[in-house]
């Protein structure tokens, strides 16, 4: 629940510091390597973290910060 916190913190933070939407705070969150591979095994490992993911993969098409590969959902590249 912590890291939870801490990527809700981060969020908020770069959307204040850079003025941008949430989208765009993600997508510099997961520039870094650390918050990427937290995300991954969120996504992989926790079922309600999966399906808000396929929904984000499903609502943005090829815009998705989230791609599969095979079974496992990874950040996208």
């Amino acid at each position: 629940m912590e890291s939870r916190n801490r990527w809700i913190v981060l969020i908020k933070s770069l959307r204040t510091e850079h003025g941008v939407g949430i989208a765009d705070a993600e997508r510099m969150a997961l520039a870094q390597p650390e918050w990427c591979r937290w995300v991954e095994g969120q996504i992989n490992a926790n079922e309600r973290c999966r399906q808000m993911a396929l929904n984000h993969m499903r609502d943005n098409g090829g815009a998705s910060l989230i791609i599969r590969d095979g079974d496992a959902l990874k950040v996208r590249s």
